[in-house]
């Protein structure tokens, strides 16, 4: 017996208040992605500190109760909270792309032999490094340990 798969193509055209409230949840969403980028390029320059997405969201919290924001109160938190995860997923990958092109040009050579991997590719000195920066923060610097993908 053949299975038969179909599909459809739905277009949804909002009318004016929904066109408007759309408007004001994608505002909102792009005001806390700019402000939290504010917020970790400054903390990180300025003190060290790498902030997640789980620090900003509790100062989302005490700002929606703030006089002068409370419209971000009207904005679902869902819409919030995961721009707030997709800014940590992009700040993984752009860490990730740093340190694995950074390895690259420290090991001199060619893409395609490229393993980001602290006991194969990483030189001795900057394999020190990285076990130090480990030891100090507690935490494992997984890109070392994953092979980077080259097409």
């Amino acid at each position: 017996m053949s299975t038969i798969t179909r599909s459809y193509r739905i277009r949804a055209y909002p009318n004016g208040a929904q066109r408007r409230l759309l408007d004001r949840w994608f505002g909102a969403t792009r005001w806390l992605w700019n402000t939290a980028l504010g917020i970790r390029s400054e903390a990180h320059r300025e003190c060290g500190l790498r902030l997640t997405g789980n620090d900003l969201s509790r100062w989302l919290t005490s700002w929606k109760r703030t006089a002068g924001h409370e419209w971000l109160a009207e904005t679902p938190a869902t819409c919030l909270t995961q721009c707030l995860r997709d800014q940590d997923a992009a700040f993984r990958n752009a860490a990730r792309n740093l340190l694995t092109e950074g390895l690259r040009q420290l090991a001199g050579r060619d893409d395609r032999d490229l393993r980001v991997d602290a006991g194969d590719a990483c030189p001795e000195e900057i394999l020190v490094q990285v076990l130090a920066e480990e030891a100090r923060s507690g935490q494992r610097n997984r890109a070392c340990l994953e092979p980077a993908r080259f097409s």
